[in-house]
């Protein structure tokens, strides 16, 4: 009988065992998908978080473009016609300035060329609101020259690191 016994005591343990192998398999599996589930996670956000991160830095690369290009469609027709009675741009200088600001911010690579960019458009905007200065026209063509050389630079450098910060 005590046989007997340690053979259903065996088999009892066997059984129990086996299902406390299953168990632990079982929970080690739930486990596991709980830290590949939470890893996936966290994955999906740092991408959303990039996304997200490269959109605004577009935008305000997108809106140092557009600052640039207002400054610059301001001041010509005032170059073409100095004479003219054209009404004093001062937002000239200000969108230069913030096309500046951004890129002191957002952009570190476009910076001497934005500066370089807004201070010949500040230096070429004081000729053409100076009254004096509006009469002598070399003087006027030598800054559009200079004008038209900072912004050649700064188009090709916007065009260089556009890769970098969009």
């Amino acid at each position: 009988m005590i046989r007997k016994n340690k053979k259903t005591l065996a088999v009892c343990c066997g059984v129990f065992g086996l299902f406390t192998l299953y168990a632990v398999i079982g929970a080690c599996a739930a486990l596991f998908g709980v830290i590949v589930s939470q890893v996936f996670a966290l994955l999906k956000s740092r991408l959303d978080e990039k996304h997200v991160r490269q959109v605004f830095l577009r935008q305000k690369y997108e809106a140092l473009v557009c600052s640039v290009d207002e400054a610059s469609a301001s001041l010509l027709p005032r170059i073409l016609n100095p004479e003219a009675t054209v009404p004093v741009h001062v937002e000239t200088v200000g969108k230069a300035r913030s096309a500046y600001t951004l890129s002191l911010i957002y952009f570190p690579l476009l910076t001497p060329e934005v500066k370089d960019y807004m201070n010949v458009a500040s230096y070429l905007e004081s000729i053409l609101a100076d009254e004096e200065s509006r009469k002598d026209r070399d003087k006027i063509l030598k800054a559009a020259e200079q004008f038209s050389k900072a912004r050649i630079k700064l188009d090709e450098a916007i065009r260089k690191n556009a890769d970098t910060y969009t």
